[in-house]
């Protein structure tokens, strides 16, 4: 509605002048006046609303500075009761706007852009912050209040640099999310920049956690924050897997001599990790030659039709030198499907899939997810011998469901799945190393476990560590039928 006001307004008193009597007019804020000078914009009484004040936490985990549900209205940190300060001013009578608009308890969760009660409150504080910086003198500017479409309308703070305070999570929205997908790019991501923060920047977001070892929880607080603002300040395009492929960043050239592999350590194993990221590892440079690394090298000499040994030498540090090499993920021979197409040995397509597991290695586990930063047991089976191999065209489905689709073996290989029962029913399944009882997979979370348990995760494991009943399932025919559907 849009009302021009009715009501007298009496001027707050200056500094330097006794303050006169006057009456005091219902409402949720701790000055009179300003009851009286919403009650005159907007033309309506608003002595029905609530009003709360200080909930810091509250707004910062939507990413707010103030927000509206229903008639409840809730002030962060600077926010004034009794409108102080002219800042203070403009977000009470943005808030105010939407909680006479009315919310929609039918409508989104949290309020989108371009949401018309949104809209019409943002207009509502600025008028109503100008009318108070000349002293209310003057007739009170017919304000509108506008229902919105969603269950509840926040005012955004504004920020326009990534610290951590407001805390951006899952349902946060504006300018600091795009900023934050902005240097989650710039750290190897590939997420649209929408300042949207759903399930894909969640994922980023628990993905980047894992890899600088940070605390893994999908919230941007300050750490996070901060370490973002330094990778993206220093870090450059280079350790984002952006552009160029020469490592002269880290100041030592990768030749292959001397060899590395898993346990090397030093400023060429950083040389190395930066020159990975070029072609999409998405490493953390931090000169440790670790399983992450060694999966993303047997992954780029699968790609590239090279041994798959995960060691280092002239022949993989000179394709790693070679800007035309293909990415991580590719395909050997060009055409569409898993990393290794073309090779027409067993032992390699085995190899390949192991190696494409192993650069999964540390991703969090996260019930019903099926990657590619976040997995539960199925999830990451799937996406191993389906996005990253080629090897099955398969929906998503159980563990019970994978069991079934493949046949039994009693002599598990390499990349075979292995299946934990218990009372009858699958409850698990990993992927078999071909050494010994070892296994890799996303273990150790549970239908409550979303990405939340630093311990719940994509590992190295051993079956005979698992009490429940075991049974294997054989992916020969599966490489089979890929290799007699790409042979030259």
């Amino acid at each position: 509605m849009s009302v021009h006001a009715r009501l007298p307004v009496t001027r707050q008193p200056d500094a330097d002048q006794e303050a006169q009597p006057q009456q005091e007019v219902d409402g949720p804020f701790s000055n009179g006046w300003l009851n009286e000078a919403l009650g005159a914009a907007f033309g309506a009484d608003v002595g029905g609303f609530g009003a709360s004040f200080g909930e810091v936490a509250a707004n910062a985990e939507i990413g707010a500075e103030a927000h509206t549900t229903g008639a409840d209205m809730s002030f962060g940190a600077g926010i004034d009761a009794g409108g102080g300060d002219l800042d203070s001013i403009e977000a009470i009578a943005h808030e105010t706007s939407h909680a006479l608009g009315g919310t929609d308890p039918n409508g989104s969760v949290l309020d989108t852009e371009g949401d018309r009660g949104e809209v019409a409150a943002d207009a509502a504080g600025r008028r109503f912050r100008e009318w108070a910086a000349r002293g209310f003198e003057g007739p009170a500017p017919a304000l509108d209040a506008v229902r919105g479409g969603a269950q509840t309308h926040r005012k955004d703070s504004g920020g326009s640099a990534l610290t951590g305070s407001p805390m951006l999570r899952m349902g946060s929205k504006g300018s600091l999310v795009s900023l934050l997908q902005e240097l989650l790019n710039a750290a190897g991501a590939s997420l649209v920049v929408d300042g949207d923060f759903g399930r894909l920047t969640e994922a980023a977001v628990i993905n980047y956690q894992v890899r600088m070892g940070l605390t893994v929880d999908g919230i941007v607080g300050p750490q996070t924050a901060g370490s973002l603002n330094s990778s993206g300040s220093s870090s450059g395009a280079s350790s984002s897997g952006t552009s160029g492929s020469s490592a002269a960043t880290t100041g030592a050239a990768v030749t292959g001599n001397p060899i590395l592999r898993k346990g090397s350590t030093g400023s060429l194993v950083s040389s190395l990790q930066t020159l990975l990221n070029t072609f999409g590892a998405g490493l953390a440079v931090d000169g440790e030659f670790g399983s992450l690394t060694d999966g993303a090298v047997r992954s780029f000499q699968s790609a590239n039709g090279l041994t798959v040994d995960g060691v280092v030498g002239p022949s993989t540090a000179g394709k790693l030198n070679d800007p035309s090499s293909k990415k991580i993920g590719s395909s050997s021979s060009g055409s569409s499907g898993g990393s290794f197409e073309g090779t027409e040995a067993y032992d390699d397509v085995r190899d390949a899939v192991l190696a494409a597991a192993e650069t999964h290695l540390g991703a969090p586990y996260y019930w019903g997810a099926d990657g590619p930063s976040m997995f539960d047991c199925s999830g990451f089976v799937l996406y191993v011998l389906r996005q990253d191999t080629g090897l099955v065209a398969w929906g998503d489905d159980t563990a019970a469901g994978i069991k079934n689709r493949l046949p039994a073996t009693n002599a598990p290989q390499k990349g075979d799945p292995v299946f934990f029962s218990s009372g009858g029913k699958v409850e698990h399944v990993e992927l078999c190393t071909g050494s010994g009882s070892g296994t890799i997979g996303a273990g150790g979370g549970g239908s409550s476990t979303f990405g939340d348990d630093p311990n719940a995760k994509v590992k190295w494991d051993d079956w005979t560590w698992d009490g429940r009943a075991k049974s294997f399932g054989s992916i020969q025919g599966l490489i089979d039928d890929y290799l007699a559907k790409n042979k030259d």
